[in-house]
């Protein structure tokens, strides 16, 4: 209960699918982004050392295809002017020498958590990387 991402989802709710879409709203409200708007995707996972020709689990059909993705995210020391940083990462995503870089940062300003994410560039990702914090 201490956990700074805590939140009591209440049993105000009428029925459980409701109860349910209440925790999506929050869940994406958390990442950052916008709610109330329904999607809905489907990622299939595997836990794998990488090798040489690593081979998709199951088998597909025809029209169905996978991709590889490597996902790294490091925490890093991040000082802001709007306010308080109560964390801040940097992300660098992709596969084939082909890798997009993000920014996000949770600060309290006014009372409230604020949670910012953006694109920054491979130079500003290896400039932010200097100031990783070892034990995260």
């Amino acid at each position: 209960m201490g956990h700074q991402r805590w939140f009591m989802i209440d049993n105000k709710s009428t029925d459980f699918n409701t109860k349910i879409s209440c925790v999506k709203d929050r869940v994406q409200m958390i990442l950052g982004r916008q709610t109330g708007n329904s999607f809905y995707k489907k990622f299939l996972l595997k836990k794998s050392t990488p090798t040489i020709g690593t081979r998709f689990p199951i088998k597909l059909g025809e029209n169905q295809h996978f991709e590889e993705s490597d996902v790294i995210e490091t925490f890093i020391n991040y000082k802001s002017s709007e306010g308080r940083v109560i964390e801040s990462s940097i992300e660098k995503k992709g596969s084939n020498k082909s890798y997009t870089y993000t920014h996000k940062i949770t600060l309290e300003k006014n009372a409230q958590k604020i949670q910012k994410k953006r694109q920054i560039s491979a130079a500003e990702y290896i400039e932010l990387e200097t100031q990783r914090i070892p034990s995260k």
